[in-house]
């Protein structure tokens, strides 16, 4: 069958549906997005400190750390294994642990009086299509904002962006998040 002797509607309506298939893919914008609503949404309160931001932390003044509102401090340790922990003397780790932190460190389990979402910092959504066109990966960098901190605190806790992933599904005519990768 040649091209020629394809109706015309037929035609239009290929054109149209590959235009709308073309339409309903994922922007950066709109992922980034969806991706700060779930950094407020999922504010943290409690973080793992290295020694090294423990001890910065102590050097400064009251003034300066009361905006943390610090409820506990506690030494522990990202290694489940570790015999201190069967011996009660650390406790593991609870909070979410910054870049870097390897679990022969020491660390300290710190919960605060107040919350602190995250935010994007980039989005990379692959050219390649997808298996499915109704699903969508995405990689990002995110951290933690502590933009209304005073800037020795900011100093101390913002570390370097992490990375993610995260897949997104089209349904209903729209995108959504789906789940963390």
């Amino acid at each position: 069958m040649s091209w020629k002797s394809i109706p015309f509607p037929l035609i239009i309506l290929g054109l149209f549906l590959s235009h709308s298939a073309r339409a309903q893919q994922l922007a950066q914008s709109d992922a980034a997005d969806m991706l700060n609503k779930l950094g407020q949404a999922s504010a943290a309160s409690e973080f793992v400190l290295s020694e090294a931001q423990d001890q910065q932390l102590h050097r400064l003044s009251k003034d300066v750390v009361d905006p943390l509102q610090i409820q506990t401090e506690s030494p522990c340790t990202l290694n489940a294994r570790d015999p201190r922990v069967r011996s009660h003397q650390l406790t593991i780790c609870q909070g979410l642990f910054p870049p870097g932190l390897n679990p022969t460190q020491p660390a300290y389990d710190i919960k605060l009086g107040r919350t602190f979402p995250w935010h994007v910092v980039t989005v990379t959504i692959p050219d390649e299509p997808s298996d499915n066109p109704q699903e969508q990966l995405v990689q990002y960098t995110w951290e933690y904002d502590f933009t209304a901190l005073p800037a020795e605190l900011q100093a101390i806790l913002k570390g370097s962006p992490r990375p993610g992933q995260s897949l997104f599904s089209h349904d209903g005519g729209a995108w959504h998040w789906s789940a963390y990768r």
